[in-house]
């Protein structure tokens, strides 16, 4: 029994590690897999296995057959390039996911298996890889098909697919040639935001900066720069053989080499036109050069039998036969037999052009976001060819990589880690996990998984040793400002970050006598032992101090600000009063203050008081009956007809006003039931008024964003619906802009259970939220209601203009428009003059009781 018992508390250590090995060697399996479809594969292009097959078989031919390339002088010594399509295809190629939210169209002019397109490719969709991202990829070919006969063919097809087909949100023009034609024929860029990347020529640059809805990266290539590192690489080279063509990019290039040939004179300068010369006679020529020679590949395309091939194709030909080092500027090409180069980071630039997409999909004004001139590079180099030419390793520029080179016992240890790490775990593993288990356990028990530091029940068990003791504390609570806001914006990966963050700020801020712990959300606690009033509110502003400096996450930078409240704890008093007192003042700095600090005193004691005396009040009003609806009529602009009338609950017993016990409801979810209490009231008023035969306008019941946990409530206000015989369309479920700022199917599910019964849905309070255009989009509202603030602001002409659009946007979407808080007789003319359908406001009619409003329905 013992040996069973023995066996039993180590099969989770046993199984542990099969585990691991089982899901090394996967990991293995699986990147070896990887690499055998890599060459010349763009994911998502090819449909099946045996198109991926013949990809792969073109390949090998291409490669068996350059190795055929002798001196004869037979007409076919250049084999056909596998890279591009046949002559004959005369098709431009689409790939494009399905459907889901936002449309984006990536356009490029060259084929679809050149070199420069799969890293251009795997960089937007590192960062537009999401669900929410619909991509479509357009190739001209242009090298290829470049006629005006091909431009016009590619027009009508392109304007099609963008003028009569779907919307795209943003175009991403990733070359020159692609760049200049959205801008040649601009009228289909009229309206959609166009990123650009890889522009080298100037004339492009200046001719997008015309635009306001373009922006993006240009492409520069280290030119100097890397002349620099091969003459430090091989100080003996005095001639530069540059081998390029007559294609747009190749001319581009070129021009920046003849700068260089007046700025370094002392080299000799030996242009290899490819374009101009055979290409047979090239490779011989690069076959004979002298030792004191280099090659560098520019980007070439075309040669002098009219072939318009890939750059790899024609890169691999001129490499092989090539008796000096090869560099190349534009592409990593160290696994085709070039020494290397300062090269176009391809994937950081299309992943930089696709975070530019996404800002502006997400609101930003293009003309706000600056043109990125610093082309992203890298040095890489190939350790074979480097040791061919004996060229040292310590002669590179600083942080390069360096392919194939021998092993150090770090890259050793990472490549046979799957090997050797899993006996490591194996040994270390059985003999330290029982010793590791009670720890393990404590600490997850007692600590916060995000952040690591204490969590709530290590705290409790704290604050009730405190209450034992007779130290003076300070309870200080820490409160990250509009935490809610950076989940629904940036995503809850984003939100885990700067939740991480805050408790790095907040630990280097403590002090030695200082528990730093976190509560749960965003909310955190400090206990300050043996403290006074004064340090404790020093402290407090060290810790609003920390969070002057932005942060900085995923290379974007923002403010992110915190609220404080604190308490001192006596030794008459026990940890809970304290840690209430502490809660009562970080609420009042959240509502008076933001940003900053409240200690707590006797008059946030008698808000205490009051919040009780709240609560209770909204406890018995909902067992009693306690609530009451009065109604405020909204009408029709200009006019005494009314146009509907929006639902409000007050107490009763007039304890306190809706301002004051709704967010008491709010902080103990009392308001799920209120919102029921408030719909039936409602659906029954309707009911009554229909009975005695006046002619009810929709009525608007406000819908909570807490409400959203109540998901029995959409069935809920339906049978209700149902018992008073009432049609849906009497009621209109007002929701504020935070109840949908995410993108939550589930949400977005949720409200359509509304619209899909009869149920017309507006948006509340718009203009004081983000008030985004997307949002609209989600739902199909019915009516949007601007918010008082914006009505009651001082009618400068900025405002008044912001009041315009909003009306225009709303009614381009056939949304009626309620404006809110008119109190004057100016007010209510300006809005009639642009057109806003309906007002609610003091001026024409308060809100009133059921009675009250059947003086106005027997009007009409």
């Amino acid at each position: 029994m013992k040996k069973l018992g023995f066996l039993k508390r180590f099969m989770p250590c046993l199984a542990l590690c099969l585990s691991i090995m089982a899901g090394m060697g996967l990991f293995v399996m699986h990147s070896y897999a990887i690499s055998m479809i890599q060459a010349g594969v763009i994911s998502g292009v090819y449909d099946d296995e045996e198109e991926i097959k013949e990809n792969e078989s073109d390949v090998d031919n291409t490669e068996s057959d350059i190795d055929l390339i002798s001196d004869t002088d037979e007409e076919e010594t250049i084999p056909r390039d596998p890279y591009v399509a046949d002559d004959k295809e005369f098709t431009y190629m689409q790939y494009a996911r399905e459907d889901t939210r936002i449309n984006v169209l990536i356009l490029s002019s060259y084929s679809m298996r050149d070199t420069i397109v799969e890293p251009e490719i795997q960089g937007i969709n590192n960062i537009l890889s999401e669900s929410s991202y619909n991509l479509s990829f357009e190739f001209m070919d242009s090298r290829r098909y470049d006629s005006e006969e091909d431009i016009r063919i590619y027009y009508s097809y392109l304007s099609n697919k963008l003028l009569s087909g779907k919307k795209y949100d943003c175009i991403i023009s990733l070359d020159d040639a692609a760049l200049s034609f959205l801008l040649d024929h601009d009228e289909l860029i009229d309206g959609v935001p166009v990123v650009y990347m890889g522009i080298q020529d100037d004339a492009n640059i200046e001719a997008a900066k015309e635009y306001d809805n373009v922006t993006g990266i240009t492409e520069n290539y280290d030119f100097e720069g890397n002349v620099k590192a091969i003459h430090n690489m091989l100080p003996k080279v005095k001639k530069f053989y540059v081998v390029t063509d007559n294609s747009y990019i190749g001319r581009l290039d070129q021009a920046e080499f003849i700068e260089l040939e007046k700025k370094y004179s002392e080299f000799e300068w030996i242009f290899v036109n490819i374009s101009e010369t055979d290409m047979t006679i090239a490779c011989e020529l690069l076959k004979n050069l002298s030792s004191d020679s280099v090659v560098i590949l520019s980007d070439a395309y075309e040669t002098s039998d009219g072939m318009v091939n890939s750059f790899l194709y024609n890169a691999l030909i001129l490499t092989q036969s090539s008796s000096v080092p090869v560099f190349c500027f534009a592409y990593d090409l160290t696994d085709k037999g070039v020494a290397g180069g300062i090269v176009y980071d391809s994937v950081k630039a299309g992943e930089m052009a696709a975070i530019m997409a996404m800002q502006i999909i997400n609101g930003r004004d293009p003309r706000d976001i600056t043109v990125i001139d610093k082309t992203p590079t890298f040095p890489v180099y190939d350790k074979d060819i480097l040791d061919r030419y004996g060229i040292k390793t310590s002669s590179l520029p600083k942080w390069s990589t360096i392919r194939n080179a021998p092993l150090s016992f770090a890259e050793f240890m990472k490549e046979y880690h799957n090997i050797i790490i899993p006996c490591i775990v194996i040994i270390v593993v059985i003999f330290l996990e029982i010793i590791l288990q009670s720890r393990r356990r404590q600490r997850f028990l007692s600590r916060d998984y995000l952040t690591g530091l204490p969590n709530r029940g290590y705290l409790d068990d704290k604050m009730r040793g405190i209450s034992a003791g007779k130290d003076h504390y300070g309870f200080i609570l820490v409160d990250i400002d509009d935490f809610r806001s950076i989940n629904d914006l940036y995503g809850n990966n984003a939100g885990d970050k700067v939740i991480v963050e805050t408790a790095s700020r907040l630990k280097a801020s403590a002090s030695k006598d200082s528990i730093i712990g976190r509560l749960g959300g965003d909310e955190f606690i400090i206990l300050l032992k043996e403290s006074s009033v004064d340090n404790i509110e020093e402290y407090c502003r060290s810790i609003i101090r920390s969070f002057d400096e932005p942060f900085t996450l995923d290379s974007q930078s923002f403010a992110v600000n915190v609220t404080v409240g604190a308490a001192l704890r006596t030794p008459s008093m026990d940890s809970l009063s304290a840690f209430n007192n502490a809660s009562e003042a970080l609420r009042y700095a959240k509502d008076k203050l933001r940003h900053n600090y409240y200690f707590f005193n006797q008059d946030l004691g008698k808000a205490q008081v009051r919040r009780r005396e709240i609560k209770a009040t909204i406890e018995e009003a909902l067992s009693d009956d306690g609530f009451e609806i009065f109604y405020q009529p909204q009408f029709i602009t200009g006019t005494d007809k009314i146009f509907g009338m929006e639902a409000l609950v007050r107490l009763k017993n007039n304890i306190a006003g809706p301002g004051e016990f709704i967010p008491v409801a709010e902080e103990n979810m009392s308001i799920i039931k209120i919102d029921r209490v408030v719909t039936h009231k409602t659906i029954k008023q309707i009911g009554e008024w229909l009975e005695k035969g006046y002619n009810v306008p929709s009525v608007s019941i406000n819908f909570s964003n807490l409400q959203l946990s109540d998901r029995g409530y959409p069935n809920y206000v339906f049978e209700k619906l149902s018992s008073y015989n009432i049609d849906p369309s009497y009621i209109v479920i007002e929701i504020t802009e935070s109840s949908f700022l995410t993108t939550s199917s589930a949400t977005t599910d949720y409200f359509n259970q509304f619209t899909e019964g009869g149920i017309r849905l507006s948006i509340d309070d718009y203009g004081t939220g983000y008030s985004s255009l997307s949002y609209l989009n989600r739902l199909p509202f019915s009516c949007l209601k601007i918010d008082q603030s914006l009505i009651r602001t001082e009618p400068t002409k900025e405002n008044l203009f912001m009041i315009e659009k909003i009306v225009e946007i709303a009614h381009s979407r056939h949304y009626k428009v309620v404006a809110e808080g008119v109190e004057t007789s100016q007010q209510e003319e300006f809005l009639k003059s642009i057109g806003c359908d309906a007002t609610q406001g003091f001026m024409r009619g308060k809100p009133m009781r059921a009675e009250d409003i059947e003086k106005i329905l027997a009007r009409t």
